[in-house]
C-alpha cells in the first residue's frame, strides 16, 4: 500500500467515526441547543472532514462540507437558532457525506454528483430572519404559536450518554493538518499524548485464530505433562499455561469494543422514525461503554434494530392518545447494556400501550396457527409467546416499517445462532419489555467437560451453577436441592445414547445445575471431567440441524468434543422457564416450521405419572401429560380470593386446588380454599410443617392451575390394568404404584369440582 492510499484509508476511517458522533451530538443538541460545547465539536467534524478533502482532491465533498459548516457557523455564532428542521438537513448531510465516503472506498473516486439539492437545502436556512431578541421559555414551558411544533426526537438526558473525546483526531503521516479555527470551544483543551493506534481486523482475527491454535497445542502439552507430575515438562507447562491464558486474554481485550457501537445509532433511528410516525419519542441508552467481542456486536445490530422498530411503530401511542391515557406526550424508549454472570445482557422498554394479548391469540386462530385447545392449556405468559410465531402480525396493514409478520421471529432466530435469548414481559398501557441474553465472546469459552454414555461434550461455564453428586436411591426426574425443586435430564438418553452400567450402590451419580436465561435445570451425566478453554469450531451443516449443540472443540487428547447449547437442550428436554416464559405447548407453537404450529400435541409415548404425598398424607398420582412445572411456595405466600386459594406468580395470579380427606359425616373432601374442604385441620393447610408446600402446576380447560400437595415423590409408568373405582371427585381411579395404594387425578374433574373458570 502506498504513503497515499494508506493516507486515504486513514481518512475514510476517521472520518467516519466523527460523523457517527455528529450524528448522535446533533440528536442531543436537538433536546438542549444552547449547549455550546457540543454545538463546537459537531462544527469540528465537519470542518476537519473539508479540510482534509482539499488535500485530497475530493473537490464534490469539499463543497458540500463547506456548506454544512457555514450553517453550523451562522448557528454557533447565534445568527440562527437549531430546529427540527435545521437537525434534518445537518443530518441529512451526514448521510450524504457518508455516501460519498462509501463511493471513495469503493471506486476511489467521490463521483460526479455535486449534490446540489442539499447544498441548496443547507443554504435555505441561512436565509431565514435572525432570531427575536426576546428570551427562549423555560425548557417546560409550551412553544409559542409561531414556533414549530416540539420534534419528535430522541430527547437523550445528558447523564445517559457515553462521553466521546472531542478532540479533532491527530492526522496521520504525511497528512496536510488543517487550519485550527481560530474560535476555540469551551471545551478546547491541548491534545493529548496518541495512546492508541489502529489495527485492522483481519490482524485481530488471525491473532484470535492463532491463540486458537496455541491453546489446542497447550492442552496436548498437558496431557503429557501431567502424567508425571515431577517430570521435566512439569514446570514449562505451568508457565506455557500461564502465558497462553494472558495472551488470550489480551488478544480478547483488543477485540472487544464497546456496545454503544451498535447502541449509538438507535439515537437516530428512534429520532427519523418517529419524526416519520409523528410521535414524540426519547431514546435512553445506558451502558454504552459496555465492552463486547466485535462479532457479538454485529450479531445484535439487526435485531436490536427490528425491537427498536417495532417499539415506536406498533408500542408507543401517538401524542394524542397518550395524553388521552393521562401519560405524558413525550413517550420513553430505554435500552440498557450491562454484563451479569459473564454474559451480555441488553434490555428494550417502552412505556407504550403494551402487547394486546387477546388480539394476539385472535390472530393466530385466524390465521390457523395455534388452536383453540392448545390456547386454553396455557396462561397469558405462554400465549404472549406467540409474538415470536413465523407468519404473525397483530396489524391489519402492511407499511414500510412493520405489518409483515417477519422481524420477531428472526430476532429468536438470530440470537439463538450465537447462543443467545430472548423473553418478552408486557403490561396493558404500561409498555413492553424485551430481554436479551447473549456470550460476551463466541470464540474461546471455559467449558467443563462431561461424559454421557459414550460420548464427551463440552459445557460452558456460564452456564454452570454447581456440580451435585446425589446418592443413586435420590436420582430421579426432580431434585431437591436445598429446599428448591430442579428438574433433572439425563443427558445420555436425551442424546439417544447408549446408557452407562447403572452406578453401584454406594457411588451414586453426578448432576450439574444450569442455567440458561429464566431456566434452570439438572443434568444427570456419567462422568464430570475438568475444566478447559474451548476453541469455538463451527458445526457442520448436518450437526447444525441438531439443536442441542452450539460448536465442537478439540480436547487435550486431540479429540472432539461437541459444545452443548444448555437453552436447546432446555427446549429439547421441554423445562419450564422459571418466569413462567414458555411449556411444552408453546415450544411446539414457536417451532419453525408453521405448518407443524398448527398440528395437534402428538400424544406421550409412556403413559406416566407424578407421584406425589398430598396434603392429608395420602398418595397422589397425577398425568405427566398435564403437568408444566413444580412450584415451592412458602404458605406465606397462599392468599385467599372468595372461597379459594391463590398464589401471585408472574404478575398474574395462579388458582390452588387441594385433594381434602373425606369426613364421612360432612360428605365430599374436595377443598379449595381454608375451611371448605372438610376434615382438614389447620396444620395440615399449613402444610404439615407450617411452612412450604409444592404446587403441581397442571395444564385444564381453565389455563393453568396449581395441585397443593406435601412433597414431590416420582416419576413412574402407570400400569396398563384397571384399578378399582374412584372415592371422591376429583379421582379417576385407584391403583397400586411403588407399592402403596394411590389416587390417580382427573385434573379437569378436580377444577370442575373446585368450581373454577377461565379468565375473563
Amino acid at each position: 500500500m502506498t504513503e497515499d492510499e494508506e493516507i486515504l484509508e486513514a481518512f475514510l476511517e476517521e472520518s467516519r467515526e466523527n460523523l457517527d458522533q455528529m450524528a448522535r451530538d446533533l440528536v442531543d443538541l436537538e433536546a438542549d441547543p444552547g449547549d455550546a460545547a457540543l454545538l463546537a465539536r459537531v462544527f469540528r467534524a465537519v470542518h476537519t472532514v473539508k479540510g482534509t478533502c482539499g488535500f485530497l482532491g475530493l473537490h464534490h465533498l469539499e463543497a458540500l462540507s463547506h456548506a454544512g459548516e457555514n450553517l453550523l457557523g451562522a448557528l454557533r455564532d447565534g445568527e440562527l437558532v437549531l430546529d427540527a428542521a435545521t437537525t434534518t438537513s445537518l443530518l441529512l448531510l451526514v448521510d450524504a457525506i457518508t455516501a460519498v465516503l462509501d463511493r471513495v472506498a469503493a471506486t476511489g473516486t467521490e463521483g460526479g454528483d455535486d449534490h446540489a439539492e442539499i447544498v441548496a437545502r443547507l443554504s435555505l436556512h441561512l436565509d431565514r430572519p435572525a432570531p427575536s431578541p426576546e428570551p427562549a421559555p423555560a425548557p417546560s414551558a409550551p412553544p409559542p404559536p409561531s414556533a414549530p411544533p416540539p420534534p419528535a426526537s430522541t430527547l437523550t438526558p445528558a447523564s445517559t450518554m457515553t462521553p466521546a473525546s472531542t478532540m479533532t483526531p491527530a492526522p496521520a503521516a504525511g497528512w496536510t493538518t488543517p487550519v485550527a479555527d481560530p474560535r476555540p470551544g469551551p471545551d478546547d483543551t491541548a491534545p493529548p499524548a496518541e495512546t492508541t493506534i489502529r489495527v485492522d481486523v483481519s490482524v485481530l482475527d488471525k491473532l484470535q485464530d492463532l491463540v486458537g491454535e496455541l491453546v489446542l497445542a497447550r492442552d496436548q502439552i498437558g496431557e503429557v505433562a501431567l502424567t508425571d507430575e515431577d517430570g521435566p515438562l512439569t514446570q514449562p507447562y505451568r508457565q506455557l499455561r500461564l502465558i497462553t491464558s494472558e495472551l488470550r486474554e489480551g488478544v480478547m481485550r483488543a477485540r472487544l469494543q464497546p456496545v454503544g457501537a451498535v447502541l449509538g445509532r438507535f439515537h437516530r433511528v428512534g429520532r427519523d422514525l418517529a419524526t416519520a410516525l409523528g410521535k414524540h419519542v426519547a431514546v435512553e441508552i445506558t451502558g454504552e461503554d459496555v465492552g463486547v467481542d466485535k462479532a457479538v456486536n454485529e450479531a445484535l445490530r439487526d435485531p436490536l434494530l427490528h425491537l427498536v422498530r417495532n417499539a415506536i411503530d406498533h408500542g408507543i401511542e401517538g401524542p394524542a392518545e397518550r395524553l388521552d391515557a393521562g401519560k405524558p406526550a413525550l413517550a420513553r424508549l430505554r435500552i440498557r447494556a450491562s454484563h451479569e454472570r459473564g454474559r451480555l445482557q441488553v434490555e428494550v422498554a417502552d412505556d407504550g400501550r403494551g402487547i394486546d394479548v387477546d388480539a394476539l391469540c385472535a390472530r393466530a386462530l385466524a390465521l390457523g396457527l395455534v388452536t383453540a385447545e392448545q390456547l386454553a392449556t396455557v396462561g397469558p405468559a405462554e400465549r404472549l409467546e406467540l409474538i415470536f410465531v413465523p407468519g404473525l402480525s397483530t396489524r391489519g396493514d402492511v407499511t414500510t416499517v412493520s405489518g409483515r409478520g417477519v422481524g420477531m421471529d428472526v430476532v429468536r432466530t438470530d440470537l439463538e445462532q450465537v447462543g443467545g435469548t430472548i423473553d418478552v414481559t408486557t403490561v396493558a398501557g404500561r409498555g413492553t419489555t424485551f430481554r436479551i441474553d447473549v456470550p460476551l465472546t463466541l470464540a474461546i469459552v471455559g467449558a467443563l467437560v462431561v461424559r454421557g454414555g459414550t460420548g464427551r461434550y463440552a459445557i460452558p461455564q456460564v452456564d454452570v451453577q454447581e456440580v451435585v453428586h446425589v446418592e443413586t436411591g435420590d436420582l430421579g426426574p426432580v431434585l431437591r436441592l436445598r429446599g428448591r425443586l430442579v428438574p433433572v435430564v439425563d443427558l445420555a438418553a436425551q442424546l439417544g445414547l447408549p446408557r452407562s452400567p447403572a452406578p453401584a450402590a454406594d457411588e451414586g451419580g453426578d448432576v450439574v445445575v444450569l442455567r440458561s436465561g429464566g431456566r434452570r435445570f439438572g443434568l444427570l451425566v456419567d462422568e464430570v471431567g475438568d475444566t478447559t478453554e474451548a476453541v469455538v469450531k463451527p458445526l457442520t451443516r448436518a450437526i447444525r440441524a441438531v439443536p442441542v449443540y452450539s460448536g465442537v472443540t478439540l480436547l487435550g487428547d486431540g479429540r472432539p468434543a461437541l459444545i452443548l447449547d444448555v437453552a436447546g437442550l432446555a427446549t429439547a428436554a421441554g423445562i419450564v422457564d422459571e418466569r413462567d416464559q414458555l411449556t411444552a405447548d408453546v415450544i411446539d407453537l414457536t417451532s419453525s416450521s408453521a405448518s407443524a404450529v398448527g398440528a395437534a400435541a402428538p400424544a406421550p409415548i409412556d403413559a406416566e405419572v407424578l407421584l406425589a404425598t398430598g396434603t392429608d398424607g395420602g398418595r397422589l398420582a397425577i398425568p405427566l401429560e398435564v403437568v408444566r412445572r413444580l412450584e415451592h411456595i412458602a404458605t406465606g405466600r397462599i392468599e385467599r380470593l372468595g372461597a379459594g386459594e391463590v398464589v401471585q406468580h408472574d404478575d398474574g395470579i395462579l388458582p390452588l386446588v387441594r385433594v381434602a380427606a373425606i369426613d364421612p359425616g360432612r360428605g365430599v373432601g374436595i377443598g379449595v380454599g381454608v375451611g371448605v374442604g372438610i376434615g382438614i385441620d389447620a396444620d395440615r393447610v399449613a402444610g404439615g410443617d407450617g411452612a412450604w408446600l409444592h404446587a403441581v402446576v397442571c395444564a385444564s380447560s381453565v389455563g393453568l392451575v396449581g395441585v397443593l400437595v406435601r412433597d414431590i415423590d416420582d416419576v413412574v409408568a402407570r400400569p396398563a390394568q384397571a384399578g378399582r373405582p374412584a372415592t371422591r371427585p376429583g379421582v379417576s381411579t385407584c391403583l397400586v404404584l411403588a407399592g402403596r395404594v394411590t389416587e390417580v387425578l382427573d385434573v379437569e374433574a378436580l377444577v370442575s369440582e373446585a368450581g373454577l373458570r377461565s379468565p375473563v
